[in-house]
């Protein structure tokens, strides 16, 4: 066996998985705190240099980013994930056949730009979408390379480079919006973050492809299989990116850059809580679930195990968002930012009851049911984009709140429609949400209803702060009086026991 075969082994033994998984979750949960006071310390600098507009400017284009980024570098990483075997000659021909695709891809969004521009009124999005789109090829570049570390479970290795990446990024922002930048600090953030971390990717994993004519067969099967698992997953994506972002669009054709900056950043922070740990997660969950896809009894255990902190952590930090929405944009963004706060409001209950959808994506992917994703989006997008549509008939609320009503509407069909012919069931699902979905909408109304009582010094920032100690207190302590609250919390106290654990010598055998 080669270095290189022998670096693409992912392993078929199981000893301690469990446990070794659960110490790449909190690796990566433990770098992604790094990785939040970064952003959240970022954010409350530029959003008190630059205006929403600033903001809303980069926004505009952001939904045909997103687009971008996810055809062509997330369904890449999750094939070479969830492929067994990955050879080097198919990873090598996978790189090269990506690098060809991706420029297109990247070449159509720099392409729209110009669409953008007349369709918004607004000229500068012409080079705003030219310069991200050679941000995102260069960040395709490492996506291989990512995707092996990921394999071997080092997502400490992975975090850190995304933390210096991050922190790069943020320092070149602020220096930019400190000389007078504006929008511009932006995408100088952007461009830096994806330059910095490829090449730190391409420093620290190791790999090479194989150059172009010598990778491999290009037509073999394990190729094939991944090309069509990739194409599924851009495809899906493809789909449900219309249902997700054209709420960003009709704001800012009605609304124009300012409201559209307002309505971003509130996105973006009340689903936040969710999404950061989720994808800090993802590749941990997709990696450990798609190994063990092939035994029943032990699929379940896992996602019942991966399923759990993204309910008890997320779910009662967006409540408690909801509940002090105004605090949280003072503090985050600064006064001239309160218009943003019935937006945060709405996005806050879109994220909670739209949470087990989002977790639905590591059971598709692990279990390579990527056709059955596909042909969910083609049924929840029209009804989403529909919502959207309609409420935009009363402006920018309305699209939010629009936004808001198809999430929560389609969150129970999605969970089902992912746990039809799946080991999963209802019952694993819903035992390890109820608790903390019930524990956080009573520590929420808790707290609103007795906010009188609370000791006020008429200080914002001491009055947050008592807010979120009680919140957290009512929070623990209805969780434990709830119905086999206190089994749960056992449960997740077992959990990061087993993290602390040494790995046994098979499994270090196997990461060689």
């Amino acid at each position: 066996m080669t270095d290189y075969e022998r670096y693409f082994q992912t392993g078929r033994v199981r000893s301690d998985l469990r446990g070794r998984t659960l110490r790449s979750g909190m690796v990566a949960a433990g770098a992604n705190g790094a990785q939040i006071l970064l952003q959240i310390g970022s954010i409350m600098v530029l959003a008190r240099i630059l205006t929403p507009e600033d903001f809303g400017v980069v926004a505009m284009v952001l939904p045909v980013a997103l687009l971008t980024i996810s055809v062509a570098n997330l369904g890449l990483q999750s094939a070479i994930i969830h492929t067994e075997p990955l050879l080097h000659a198919s990873a090598s021909e996978l790189f090269w056949f990506a690098a060809r695709m991706n420029l297109v891809v990247v070449g159509a969004m720099a392409a729209i730009g110009p669409l953008l521009a007349r369709l918004f009124g607004e000229p500068r999005l012409t080079i705003v979408a030219g310069l991200w789109a050679v941000a995102i090829y260069m960040g395709t570049l490492g996506a291989v390379h990512e995707s092996l570390l990921k394999r071997q479970l080092r997502f400490g290795t992975v975090m850190s480079i995304r933390v210096v990446a991050l922190t790069a990024g943020a320092t070149a922002a602020i220096c930019g919006a400190f000389l007078g930048a504006g929008y511009w600090a932006l995408i100088l953030q952007i461009l830096t973050f994806d330059v910095v971390r490829t090449a730190l990717l391409w420093g620290l994993c190791g790999w090479r492809p194989a150059r172009r004519g010598t990778a491999g067969d290009a037509t073999s099967r394990p190729l094939r299989d991944m090309r069509s698992y990739w194409r599924e997953v851009a495809g899906f994506r493809l789909v449900a990116w219309s249902g997700e972002q054209l709420d960003r669009v009709l704001i800012g054709l009605t609304g124009g850059a300012a409201v559209l900056g307002l309505y971003d950043r509130s996105r973006k922070w009340a689903w936040y809580p969710f999404m950061e740990l989720f994808y800090a997660l993802y590749d941990v969950a997709l990696a450990s679930f798609s190994r063990v896809r092939g035994d029943a009894t032990e699929y379940r255990a896992f996602v019942r195990r991966g399923l759990l902190p993204m309910f008890a952590l997320p779910l009662p930090i967006i409540a408690f968002v909801f509940a002090e929405a105004r605090n949280i944009v003072l503090i985050l963004f600064g006064h001239q930012w309160l218009d943003a706060v019935p937006f945060l409001r709405l996005m806050s209950v879109a994220i909670f009851f739209g949470s087990a959808s989002q977790l639905m994506q590591w059971l598709y992917l692990s279990s390579g049911k990527t056709a059955r994703q596909f042909r969910w989006a083609m049924i929840s997008t029209p009804i989403m984009a529909g919502s959207v549509l309609v409420g935009a008939l009363w402006g920018a609320t309305g699209v939010a709140i629009g936004f808001t009503v198809g999430t929560c509407l389609l969150a129970g069909p999605s969970v089902a429609w992912a746990l039809a012919g799946s080991p999963v069931g209802w019952r694993d699902v819903g035992s390890v949400a109820w608790r903390p979905a019930v524990a956080s909408i009573l520590s929420a109304s808790l707290l609103q209803t007795g906010r009188d009582l609370l000791p006020s010094a008429g200080v914002f920032f001491f009055e947050f702060l008592v807010s979120g100690i009680v919140f957290a207190a009512l929070y623990v302590g209805l969780w434990a009086a709830l119905p086999g609250g206190r089994s749960a919390s056992r449960e997740v106290l077992a959990a990061f026991r087993d993290l602390r654990r040494r790995p046994g010598g098979s499994v270090r055998a196997e990461s060689g």
